[in-house]
């Protein structure tokens, strides 16, 4: 969606949607308005959000949002933001209004999109102006903005909470570094960990982790590479995947994983498609990655493992009667994975297409059982 046109260097409009089932991409509706460095925020009616940016045709920064309805395969307008601005954050509030702060040229002003009224309005400004900043939405409601640039482009360590109760900002404290271009994931207890980017002309290899529960900043353990303009994701399990990214003027082609329990990093593998400087991250299924190429690069899907067959055979050791392991068959279908068990004449399958596991016993009627979520599944296994 959008960003810097390879053709001609001007700032795209065209879209493309992704079908992970089938793993195909297919042309969608294109934007009134070309832009890179914009946000798009997933709404809670499913429509995506496109906000800002800065157009190369007009060689300046855009105030008008559109709204892209995937069922409609449409744009249409979300009228225009009261600031222009770009390199800025966008969050999903609980109350499904999304709050815009910040941006190039790294301004103060913030302001919230209504997508019932499809309007905009001021919100309280930020303590600091920044760009290039993070933006986390804490489990209490509170949204985490960290890091950035100012308008000197000065790199930043302060951080702030905005409460959408009181429309307030206030101090979340500084990071032991300042950093901009870095990631931030909310970990399952609650925590973030902001990860990389720069704070001078040398990437950052450090980390470092922000509690909500004493409103402070602790260091975590530290990445194997130094790297900025990478992306982080939260995998089904807990972990958080780092991929790709930028080592001063030198694209990555490696990724690694963190695990919360024992703040350690290890090597996730790397990839022989070209690097890939500032990656989009997609989370499919079963903890699978889609990463989107930035400026250089290619598409690359990040595969965990088989967590599938991980299931299956861990199903079978735990319940031989029902899975008797002699001479099933495995086999998959539009992203359905199972296997059939002929001495029981049973099939037992995971990742349908709701994320659930079910259990079909030909012997007692064939009825199809739905046994739970996938992912708790997956945990009581130890898959992934």
């Amino acid at each position: 969606m959008g960003g810097l046109s390879f053709q001609d260097s001007s700032s795209a409009r065209t879209t493309r949607r992704y079908d992970p089932a089938l793993d195909m991409w297919a042309s969608a509706a294109s934007m009134a308005q070309g832009r890179e460095t914009f946000t798009a925020t997933v709404l809670g009616n499913g429509k995506v959000l496109a906000a800002g940016g800065y157009d190369q045709q007009s060689a300046s920064l855009v105030a008008g949002a559109e709204l892209y309805d995937p069922a409609r395969n449409t744009w249409s307008s979300a009228g225009f933001m009261v600031a222009k601005r770009s390199s800025h954050s966008a969050t999903l509030l609980p109350s499904g209004k999304v709050l815009v702060a910040g941006g190039g040229p790294a301004i103060s002003s913030a302001e919230l999109y209504d997508p019932v009224a499809n309007s905009w309005a001021m919100a309280a400004p930020l303590i600091a102006g920044r760009a290039n900043h993070t933006a986390t939405l804490l489990p209490n409601g509170r949204v985490l903005v960290v890091g950035g640039q100012n308008s000197a482009s000065a790199v930043l360590a302060n951080a702030e909470l905005y409460d959408p109760a009181t429309n307030t900002w206030s101090s979340a404290g500084s990071m032991k570094e300042a950093r901009v271009l870095h990631s931030a994931t909310l970990l399952p207890g609650g925590k973030v960990l902001i990860t990389g980017g720069r704070a001078g002309v040398l990437a950052l290899n450090t980390a470092e982790l922000y509690d909500p529960a004493i409103n402070a900043w602790a260091d975590a353990g530290s990445m194997r590479l130094p790297r900025q303009t990478h992306a982080a994701v939260l995998l089904p399990l807990g972990k958080v995947l780092v991929f790709g990214g930028d080592f001063t003027g030198s694209p990555l082609s490696t990724a690694e994983l963190y695990v919360p329990d024992n703040d350690t990093w290890s090597d996730a593998g790397s990839w022989g498609t070209g690097a890939n400087a500032t990656p989009l991250p997609i989370l499919l299924a079963l903890g699978k990655v889609l990463f989107l190429p930035g400026p250089s690069g290619a598409t690359v899907l990040y595969d965990p493992g088989n967590a599938h067959d991980c299931l299956f055979d861990w199903a079978e050791n735990s319940y031989p009667a029902l899975f008797a392991p002699g001479g099933a068959q495995s086999a998959s279908w539009g992203g359905y994975y199972y296997r059939y068990y002929p001495q029981t004449r049973a099939y037992l399958g995971a990742l349908s297409p709701e994320n659930r596991v079910h259990y079909l016993s030909l012997a007692s009627g064939g009825q199809i059982q739905d046994v739970g979520p996938l992912l708790p599944w997956l945990a009581k296994a130890k898959c992934q």
